[in-house]
């Protein structure tokens, strides 16, 4: 922001409301605007691995859109993903000058060169404020009739990286190979269901929230980089039609039974078996 002048936005960036006119295998994105050009300007920050060069520039020749790779890193975590930039070209923006600038930019904060603050990267951090909030409320409580004892707690919070939002997960850990397995049933799915929304749309979040959960639940010593990048991400979107069938609505039942197996009972459980219901529904109305 300091660099470039940008300012964030919650503005609609791609062109048209159709979920078809979004870029293509866009990960981590967020939406800027210029306010001396008056112009919205999209950021996207996918996993190395997983992009899509040769779809990525056919949707910007078919949009009339424009899409560059800065020379900075990006805010993303640095290294694994690539940041890119993309505008509207048709109404005269040129992205050269935001790429000047970032051209000039400092390092990115990343852990090899932060050494001020050290935590386990799969618990919440908690403020001093929070902190001393939580002991208050402690100390209030102990001065209470105790209650009645409580069933066994099966969730845990977690906080989003970047955003800080708190969210809770099964308090269970679920085998990375359990997870490779889930993913690859997703990612056929997602293949053929782009131009799906109600399909492509409640898929898409649940392999998102899991690629969420299988961070907080094993560490790199488990769970390699390159193991970790492949889990969820990195299908190959460029063959992707509207077929349905049978395969689908199976391989998706098949990766509710694995969740089912290895997370107990629980309101984020039953929230990803809801979607990928409604998903099946949606494959149904294909047939």
């Amino acid at each position: 922001m300091d660099i470039t002048g940008l300012q964030p936005s919650k503005a609609h960036v791609e062109p048209g409301a159709e979920y078809l006119a979004r870029l293509p295998g866009r990960d981590h994105g967020s939406a800027w605007y210029d306010p001396v050009a008056k112009h919205h300007v999209g950021a996207d920050e996918p996993y190395a691995r997983s992009v899509a060069s040769k779809e990525r520039d056919a949707w910007a020749r078919r949009h009339n859109w424009s899409i560059a790779r800065p020379e900075w890193p990006g805010m993303y975590y640095p290294g694994s993903c690539e940041l890119y930039l993309y505008a509207d070209a048709s109404k005269g923006y040129s992205l050269d000058g935001l790429l000047k600038a970032l051209s000039k930019g400092p390092s990115p904060i990343v852990p090899a060169n932060c050494d001020r603050v050290a935590i386990d990267g799969r618990a919440p951090f908690v403020t001093p404020g929070e902190k001393a909030k939580a002991e208050a409320k402690l100390a209030r409580n102990v001065q209470r009739k105790a209650t009645a004892p409580r069933g066994p707690n099966t969730t845990v919070e977690y906080r989003l990286p970047l955003s800080g939002m708190r969210r809770r997960r099964p308090k269970a850990a679920m085998p990375v190979d359990a997870h490779a397995r889930i993913g690859t049933l997703l990612k056929g799915v997602l293949t053929d269901m782009r131009a799906r929304a109600g399909v492509y749309k409640r898929v898409d979040a649940v392999r998102s929230e899991l690629d969420d959960w299988v961070q907080c639940e094993h560490d790199r010593a488990a769970m390699p980089d390159e193991v970790f990048f492949d889990l969820y991400y990195g299908e190959n979107s460029a063959g992707g039609t509207s077929k349905a069938g049978e395969q689908h609505i199976e391989d998706l039942r098949l990766a509710q039974s694995i969740l089912m197996q290895h997370y107990p009972d629980c309101a984020p459980l039953r929230d990803l078996v809801g979607k990928i219901d409604l998903a099946v529904i949606s494959l149904e109305k294909l047939r």
